[in-house]
């Protein structure tokens, strides 16, 4: 049918991204809501004031089954979300003042008038009523008459000359200009390294036993073992001899080799590998290797994370594109531009990969400085001060914020920081314990390396996952999503959360009425005193109720009880104690309590099984009237 158009396709039809009178930015088909958005100055206007309004969900769904790429990158995402039908949404930019540092491009090219003018936009935000996301802005630094966007040259192939100088130049940069990460004196090395080579005489790498107090630069390797792995391609007494003449590299992972690979293109003489510089097959090395794993990671120069990489594929190579969409972007009315808009998963890239779901990787990834981290779509730099390319705005996790405090430099250490341990731990703790480990027994270890620098940082006494000082403060922890009840290898007392398993939070104890008497546990390891315990006790001065005394008291109330159980399905031989922690602050006529749940072992000692919260609208733990008795928990 020829002739009229019907008013959809009147108003939404799709154009090409090409311009005849412009340097060629692309063939992108958009509609012309999304090509306005970027191409005219009154587009830019609302981006910068009011918000570009964009079409509603349904009409975003037709747009996108048509062909254009925007709302097709648009619709995919709300997918994802509860936005539906005649539900509206606002395109806002995202910037930085054109002062902000290096990475923004030459300022000559402004153009007076312009509404991105003394701006550079980093990424637009799409936002409803409900839900909000985004893409990141960018433009190829080579491109000319676009001063207005922040500028990446991304490397897509990690092997390549261009990624590798990106990755020196990273490193120099930091070492040279960073005030606040370390700078380029060499720390002593660990007990064992790989020794790579050195420029000129590359020849095969070698296990390194390091002398007492011997220095030197070296970067160490975050990674995933992959199966059978500690069988293969570990070391061992048997083998310690003759890999200090040739490593095998025939029997290295993949992954082993790349990192050789990245070390000595990073001008760095060693490299430390967790199976290859640990005895595997001795207990005591393994322990005592592991405690110092913290310190290992913290005093590398760089760690190189193959977050991509299972252990046979290896992480160099070509990259993965991200998806993305290029649009025609206005510089004057003389000159016309180009704007990319990527979806940037930047926490499933660099938070949520399988890597980062490692117990161990966690402390690897806070203590380190620097990390040169390899993903499916990008080569990424983080350290103390920067993160590189640019991650978004909203990319404001835990990770990101702990490494100033606990392995900066001692002069931007907070001074004051007590009074947030309680939070702080909690974070980490939350982080730590939704990741994966292979031996359940590795908890402790794992972490072994934060708690050594936080017991500094701190000047606090570390118990198996808690501190003394904020010790009632800690004991109202629950686990999200408790194991069946397992006869694992003992990991730590019950009033530990180490001794759960999942996902554990707290419940925050305003006023607590418990008093901490002692607290003990014993290092499997003389040698590795924040690792695996044998035991542990800690004796509390509270009041206690049993099942009984605690349904009585509730009579004649309104009330709610939600109770945790640290393992499912565990039930106390020794009949129900509950035991008060505190009160959880309220209003509102209402009285809030956190209690441990406790059975009885007999010989004056108890066990955690669980811990409740009680709302009530009388004070059923009567406090003026009650007494309160020692009791030892194991």
């Amino acid at each position: 049918m020829g002739g009229r158009k019907r008013k959809w396709e009147e108003d939404h039809s799709l154009v090409g991204s090409k311009s005849a009178s412009h340097a060629t930015i692309g063939t992108t088909n958009l509609c012309k809501l999304c090509r306005s958005m970027t191409s005219t100055k009154e587009g830019l206007w609302a981006i910068v004031k009011g918000g570009y309004t964009h079409y509603n969900a349904t009409k975003l769904e037709c747009s996108a089954k048509h062909g254009c790429s925007l709302c097709r990158m648009i619709y995919d995402r709300l997918q994802q979300t509860t936005i539906r039908g005649n539900e509206t949404f606002k395109i806002f930019g995202s910037f930085e003042e054109t002062t902000c540092g290096a990475a923004l491009p030459s300022r000559n090219n402004f153009h007076v008038g312009h509404p991105f003018m003394g701006k550079v936009l980093t990424e637009i935000l799409i936002i409803s009523t409900t839900e909000f996301f985004h893409f990141k802005a960018s433009t190829p630094s080579n491109k000319t008459g676009t001063p207005y966007i922040w500028y990446e040259d991304v490397t897509t192939d990690f092997s390549s000359p261009k990624a590798v100088q990106q990755a020196k130049n990273w490193l120099e940069e930091c070492q040279i200009s960073h005030e606040k990460c370390p700078g380029n004196t060499a720390p002593d090395l660990p007990a064992r390294v790989i020794d790579v080579g050195s420029e000129g005489d590359f020849s095969k790498p070698k296990l390194h036993i390091s002398k007492v107090k011997e220095r030197g630069l070296y970067a160490a390797l975050s990674h995933r073992w992959g199966d059978d792995y500690a069988k293969r391609r570990s070391l061992t007494s048997k083998n310690l001899s003759l890999w200090t003449q040739c490593l095998p590299l025939s029997k290295l992972s993949q992954t082993m080799k790349d990192a050789i690979t990245t070390t000595r293109f990073l001008g760095l003489r060693y490299l430390w590998i967790d199976a290859l510089c640990i005895l595997q097959n001795d207990k005591e090395d393994k322990a005592e290797q592991i405690s110092a794993m913290g310190n290992i990671y913290k005093k590398a120069t760089i760690t190189i994370a193959a977050a991509r990489a299972g252990a046979s594929t290896g992480f160099l190579g070509p990259a993965r594109p991200m998806e993305s969409c290029q649009l025609p972007f206005y510089v004057s009315d003389e000159v016309q531009g180009s704007i990319t808009f990527t979806h940037y998963p930047i926490e499933d890239l660099m938070y949520r990969s399988p890597l980062n779901s490692r117990g161990w990787t966690f402390q690897e990834f806070i203590l380190s400085p620097r990390v040169l981290d390899y993903h499916d779509h990008g080569q990424f730099w983080s350290c103390r001060t920067k993160s590189a390319p640019r991650a978004p705005l909203s990319t404001d996790l835990l990770v990101t914020k702990l490494p100033n405090r606990i392995s900066g430099p001692s002069q931007f250490r907070r001074t004051n920081i007590a009074k947030e341990q309680i939070e702080e731990w909690s974070l980490i703790v939350r982080e730590y314990s939704q990741r994966n480990l292979t031996n359940h027994e590795d908890r402790l270890p794992a972490m072994a390396g934060v708690a050594q620098e936080l017991m500094s940082v701190w000047d606090d006494q570390y118990l198996a996952g808690m501190w003394r000082k904020t010790l009632i403060y800690q004991l109202g922890w629950y686990s999200k999503n408790p194991g069946k009840n397992l006869s694992d290898p003992y990991r730590a007392p019950s009033w530990s959360w180490v001794s759960s398993e999942g996902e554990v939070t707290y419940r925050y104890i305003g006023e607590p009425d418990a008093l901490v008497i002692g607290a003990t546990v014993k290092p499997k390891f003389k040698a590795a005193p924040m690792g695996e315990v044998t035991n542990g006790r800690l004796t509390l001065l509270a009041a206690v109720f049993n099942y009984q005394s605690l349904l009585q008291r509730l009579q004649n109330s309104v009330y709610w009880i939600i109770s945790h159980r640290d393992r499912e399905g565990e039930v106390g031989t020794g009949g129900l104690w509950y035991l008060l922690l505190g009160y959880e602050p309220d209003g509102h006529g209402w009285h809030g309590a956190v209690a441990l749940i406790l059975t009885d072992l007999g010989c004056e000692k108890f066990k955690r099984i669980g811990m409740i919260r009680v709302k009530s609208t009388v004070d059923l733990w009567l406090k003026e009237k009650r007494s309160k008795k020692f009791i030892t928990i194991v």
